[in-house]
């Protein structure tokens, strides 16, 4: 069992300013390989538009990649199963010096808000 991230993404509907949640929204988190994208989790936003995705670092390393220490993460937000927006890069993110530790959620590492 490896080490576990929490992340946390707040997405805004562009336009109207307001949190962007619903059945057919979901958010994919990846992590940018070379040869094939590493899929980390997914989840539904809640009423105020926030999703908390848990992903076990060890998801990074992969055959392309068996030696990544950094995750480079993004993420894809789907409206009734179409990708309706991919977030910029967050490239090499270092998961020891960003984010916050929490006692009931561990380590959480917020990726900002986004207007889609």
């Amino acid at each position: 069992m490896g080490i576990f991230i929490h992340t946390k993404i707040k997405l805004i509907e562009k336009g109207t300013g307001i949190p962007l949640f619903g059945d057919t929204i979901s958010v994919k988190l990846y992590d940018k390989d070379p040869l094939s994208d590493d899929f980390l989790g997914e989840a539904k936003p809640d009423q105020e538009g926030n999703v908390m995705i848990k992903f076990d670092l060890d998801k990074i390393k992969s055959a392309d990649t068996p030696f990544e220490e950094f995750p480079d993460l993004y993420f894809r937000v789907y409206k009734e199963n179409t990708q309706y927006f991919e977030s910029p890069l967050v490239d090499d993110m270092d998961t020891d010096k960003e984010g916050e530790f929490s006692f009931t959620e561990g380590k959480v590492i917020d990726l900002g808000t986004y207007l889609v």
